[in-house]
């Protein structure tokens, strides 16, 4: 008879037999203040639900126990007063949610956020990434956690308040100047989920800050020689663009170890940062290009959905 260990290396990935995977921490929880947490993911012999064909929960779960005990903490979010740095002028900014539809247009809670701030002179201001609470939904779906390696006792356990994060998010954006930009991978994904979980309030703050996503095909052609060729021909056919690991292997001379780290929020938000960095300035290079129109991001007209009024976890 097999057991329920060999039965997941067996059939990993198989939607009849796949487990689920929680996490705690060692020690008793109740006695830690600190949103620290040394994820331990273990089998849950007792269920057998489904694991979505993007991901499985012990590759995610492992991913996420290593990028933790790198030493990778969720901040605790302010209470109060809260002193901004000062000079910023880039917000590189990541999510990481509690589920998605099927559909094309992103939705979705958000479970993880991390941001990077950077002045005038590119130097790093502020680092934080945030673990929420559960906002608008009972238990992160399935499919995610195979992605993210986040569970729904994690969230509830070492989350901070979701109201209390997106404060010091917009307290952010109301200072980066007209030249600075928030910026992101596939901002149109972060855009529609921002717009997904903000008040309208804060979504006025959100949508009047300049942005730039380094997920654009249109900044293809900064790439280095051959590469640019042999991406400007694969447009028609590649339209989902190129993943966050491969666009900043492709870029960086000395790669960082990012790859295994994907859909760690912070970890993202490194490598969206350092693409930025290679487009400016090759952009820079060319005095007839300004590079804050070149790199800014337009929203198109078609793609204003998921435009609540309001959040429906409000």
């Amino acid at each position: 008879m097999i057991n329920m260990e060999e039965m997941v290396d067996k059939q990993d990935g198989d939607d009849a037999n796949a487990v689920k995977i929680g996490s705690k921490r060692n020690g008793d929880t109740n006695k830690m203040k600190s949103p620290r947490a040394k994820l331990k993911f273990e089998l849950d012999k007792t269920r057998l639900p489904l694991v979505s064909g993007k991901g499985n929960y012990r590759k995610a779960g492992k991913a996420r126990e290593r990028w933790q005990e790198r030493g990778n903490e969720w901040d605790s979010v302010t209470i109060g007063a809260r002193k901004l740095p000062a000079d910023i002028k880039y917000m590189v900014v990541d999510v990481e949610t509690h589920d998605w539809r099927k559909e094309s247009i992103p939705d979705g809670r958000i479970v993880e956020i991390a941001w990077k701030l950077f002045n005038q002179e590119e130097s790093c201001v502020e680092s934080k990434q945030y673990l929420l609470k559960p906002h608008g939904y009972n238990e992160i779906a399935q499919k995610a956690t195979a992605v993210h390696g986040i569970t729904t006792e994690c969230a509830i356990s070492h989350g901070s308040d979701a109201n209390l994060v997106f404060n010091e998010l917009i307290a952010i954006l109301n200072v980066i100047p007209h030249d600075g930009f928030v910026i992101a991978y596939r901002m149109f994904h972060e855009h529609s989920i921002f717009m997904c979980n903000l008040t309208q309030e804060q979504k006025n703050a959100w949508v009047s800050t300049p942005k730039c996503d380094v997920y654009s095909m249109k900044l293809w052609k900064y790439l280095p020689d051959g590469l640019r060729d042999k991406y400007t021909k694969m447009k028609k056919r590649r339209t989902f663009g190129v993943k966050l690991t491969e666009l900043h292997n492709i870029i960086c001379a000395s790669p960082k170890s990012y790859a295994v780290f994907a859909h760690m929020a912070f970890a993202d938000v490194e490598m969206t940062w350092d693409i930025f960095k290679y487009y400016k300035q090759e952009i820079d290079k060319k005095a007839e290009v300004n590079s804050h129109e070149e790199l800014e991001w337009k929203q198109n007209k078609g793609d204003v959905r998921c435009l609540r009024t309001k959040p429906t976890w409000i």
